[in-house]
């Protein structure tokens, strides 16, 4: 992949801790507010018996313990494989999701880098075309990837609703992203050294 004229070897977690995590609370438990679901086919029905069995079969803690910054339950689990293996169709897009924004970025550039305060980090941010926000650290020249997900839709006001209802929910994803970061990037105790690119994307 290449970001801002240079090369970076994207780097995938392998850990099914963290693929069982990240496709649970993007694809399942945030579906209703991020909408990936949308971007695959025969997801509706899947994703709620998964989620079923998640809870039935493997106790797997309700919705409400899967809020932002709180610790994962699935290191605890004694069913991760099985849920592992059940995720298999999401996990498969939810890689070809990450490759895609990876490698389109170069095509019409719309990341940012930064340094991370509160974790010590280099990181970089590529929001892409269907308004997916993939965050991976800066290790020389890896792009190791910590997670992708959707802004949240609550975070929209009726406005964007509208827009995004008139001209496509892709859109409505990419604007979410864009305002969400650059606030967060207004945050000098956390974030330093914030470059953009392009700045038109960014306007």
């Amino acid at each position: 992949m290449r970001i801002n004229n240079k090369e970076f070897k994207l780097i995938i977690p392998s850990d099914i801790v963290w693929w069982n995590y990240h496709v649970t609370k993007h694809f399942i438990i945030n579906d209703s507010e991020q909408n990936m679901s949308n971007l695959i086919q025969n997801r509706s029905v899947e994703i709620s018996e998964i989620r079923n069995k998640q809870k039935l079969d493997y106790k797997c803690p309700s919705d409400d313990k899967w809020v932002e910054n709180a610790p994962s339950p699935c290191p605890l689990c004694k069913k991760i494989e099985n849920c592992y293996n059940d995720l298999e169709k999401l996990r498969f897009n939810y890689k070809k999701f990450i490759i895609n924004a990876a490698g389109n970025d170069i095509k019409n550039p719309f990341n940012a880098q930064y340094f991370h305060l509160k974790y010590n980090k280099d990181s970089i941010l590529i929001i892409d075309n269907i308004g997916m926000n993939l965050i991976g650290d800066n290790k020389k020249s890896k792009f190791c990837v910590k997670s992708m997900y959707r802004q949240s839709i609550n975070d929209a006001d009726q406005l964007s609703l509208s827009l995004g209802a008139i001209f496509g929910e892709n859109k409505i994803y990419i604007k979410l992203a864009r305002d969400s970061w650059k606030m967060r990037f207004s945050r000098r105790n956390i974030f330093k050294n914030v470059k953009l690119n392009k700045m038109e994307n960014w306007k």
